[in-house]
């Protein structure tokens, strides 16, 4: 059974409940509001839901008449099943769960609030619908805004870092961080050129590139390092290797990558000058496939001795940040976790993602003593083609004495 079909059983159960849930809740207020005439209401709620969920329903009859390989047809490589098919699924799946997690957290504040007022209580048959009805529209609204503006907006999230004394030489200079650009059928290069763009005129010093450069296969290889070569940097561009680089053929990847003015670090390290200041880049590999056992981690990390010292990596591991402050790191930067992805919650309080569940350094910037972590959202995609509370985003790092 391929990823996609265990992704959907998974999802299957509780979307099941959420979508359930959320029918019985806009039906009930809708009832009590409208004066909705509940069976023909639910009948138009069970058709528009089976509408959006066909997704998993086309890729098991792809899959059973062509094999693996038709679903490619579901992989942005048909734009009208993108637009009728693909992304009516992902839409409904976050605008359900987000506004499922409204509901849930209303509900918990009610309970609350009926326990502080005791026999004081507020009139809930008259106040909860508008305040359900309220939420669903939000819900929506907040919901598919924000996953055009996260999807297709690029951000550029930018910090300044506080340079040692005896680097102050070093001021002014701008690292700019990119990666998971994913290039393939819905990451185009146009859009991968947006970003390109975008970064260029950031006049950057320093480029860190942190791997996968396209989502599968060699087919987009050739077009998205083309555009990639694109960048510019007034000292040096430094790559890399992501776990799709990986997945998509390494040494290509990796060759074309060099071909385009790239510095792949493999294991290795460069130094610069600038302004008469020694600069260390340390690429270290750490990929689902190629994982450097400890010694050779330190081995890899204990240079640069002196040096303003750079760490680029895919994949942000705790220890992996708690070995490059123990030999004298000032900047960790990553990609790999998309920020994300699909994020649920409600921003600055808490959000739920999935890669929150591989490491606590899942997007934006952390101090870890006087370390700075920059984990960057990438550009691209790899199970949703979508992005929810994750923006596509360009990380500047602006060296400040």
């Amino acid at each position: 059974m391929g990823w996609f079909f265990r992704y959907a059983l998974i999802l299957a159960v509780p979307l099941f409940g959420m979508y359930y849930f959320n029918t019985k809740q806009i039906l009930n207020a809708g009832g009590k509001l409208w004066n909705w005439n509940r069976k023909k209401a639910r009948l138009w709620f069970v058709l528009v839901s089976c509408y959006a969920n066909l997704l998993p329903l086309v890729a098991l009859v792809a899959v059973w008449l062509g094999g693996r390989p038709a679903t490619q047809a579901l992989a942005g490589e048909n734009r009208l099943l993108d637009y009728f098919i693909v992304y009516p699924f992902w839409f409904s799946l976050v605008i359900t769960a987000q506004t499922f997690f409204l509901i849930i957290f209303w509900k918990l504040a009610k309970t609350l609030v009926r326990y502080a007022l005791g026999k004081k209580t507020i009139d809930w048959q008259v106040f909860e619908p508008k305040v359900i009805a309220a939420l669903y529209v939000f819900g929506f609204c907040y919901t598919f805004l924000s996953i055009i503006a996260n999807t297709w907006v690029i951000r550029v999230n930018e910090r300044s870092v506080q340079l040692p004394e005896h680097f102050a030489a070093l001021d002014g200079v701008t690292i700019v961080q990119v990666s998971d650009v994913q290039g393939d059928g819905r990451t185009t290069p146009d859009f991968i050129r947006s970003l390109v763009e975008k970064a260029n005129s950031l006049n950057p010093d320093i480029i860190l590139f942190g791997g996968d450069v396209v989502t599968s296969g060699p087919k987009y290889v050739e077009s998205t390092i083309n555009v990639l070569a694109e960048l510019n940097a007034k000292y040096v561009k430094a790559a890399a290797i992501g776990d799709h680089d990986m997945f998509s053929g390494k040494q290509p990847i990796i060759d074309g990558m060099k071909r385009a003015g790239f510095v792949v670090l493999e294991d290795s390290s460069l130094t610069l000058t600038i302004n008469e200041t020694p600069v260390t880049i340390t690429g270290l590999v750490y990929t689902y496939r190629q994982r450097p056992g400890e010694d050779e981690i330190l081995y890899t990390l204990k240079n640069g001795n002196g040096s303003y010292k750079i760490l680029t990596v895919h994949q942000p591991r705790e220890f992996l940040v708690d070995y490059a402050k123990q030999q004298g790191y000032h900047l960790f930067t990553a990609g790999h976790t998309h920020g994300g992805a699909i994020a649920f919650g409600i921003p600055g309080m808490f959000l739920v993602a999935p890669s929150r569940f591989e490491t606590k350094y899942f997007t934006g910037f952390y101090e870890v003593g006087d370390m700075l972590v920059s984990v960057n959202n990438g550009l691209g995609h790899t199970l949703a083609p979508i992005r929810f509370q994750a923006p596509v985003e360009i990380t500047v790092i602006r060296l400040v004495k």
